[in-house]
């Protein structure tokens, strides 16, 4: 368990997970940023900043992701349960003093994937991408946005 006295934890989705995260997305620069002297870490992730529980078939999109003292992370900034088959983008600015890269579909950068992957529908229906094959459900769920991302 990670200790949040003293530490500020910054999620592009959740700040700290216990439970599932399960099929998103994050698309916003991530800031964890303090001057405060009674904070002594920061915790920054492009969709998650803690988890202690699962976060599985999430993409992080984040054009930056920047913190100080920090652990950080493309998809989690720091893992302490599990990560199932998660992506992220090459074009990710990482700006973290504790920034290590870890990078798998099971590890906190996520598999790492460029536009022509993500901005294409078919590649977030694709079955093999997927946990036990589970795409994003296009029919029930989501949409596909003139953005080209889903919504």
């Amino acid at each position: 368990m990670i200790p949040l006295a003293g530490t500020v934890t910054v999620g592009g989705i959740i700040a700290r997970n216990s439970g599932t995260v399960n099929h998103c997305y994050a698309a916003a620069s991530i800031i964890g940023n303090t001057n405060r002297p009674d904070i002594e870490i920061v915790i920054v992730g492009g969709v998650v900043g803690v988890n202690e529980g699962v976060i599985k078939n999430c993409v992080a999109l984040n054009p930056s992701i920047s913190g100080t003292n920090s652990n950080a992370g493309r998809v989690v900034g720091s893992n302490s349960s599990t990560l199932v088959n998660n992506y992220a983008s090459n074009n990710i600015t990482m700006s973290s003093s504790g920034y290590v890269a870890a990078i798998a579909k099971d590890k906190k950068d996520g598999e790492t994937i460029t536009p022509e992957q993500y901005n294409n529908k078919g590649w977030w229906i694709t079955p093999s991408n997927w946990e036990f094959s589970d795409p994003w459900d296009f029919a029930n769920n989501w949409k596909w946005g003139a953005n080209n991302l889903p919504y």
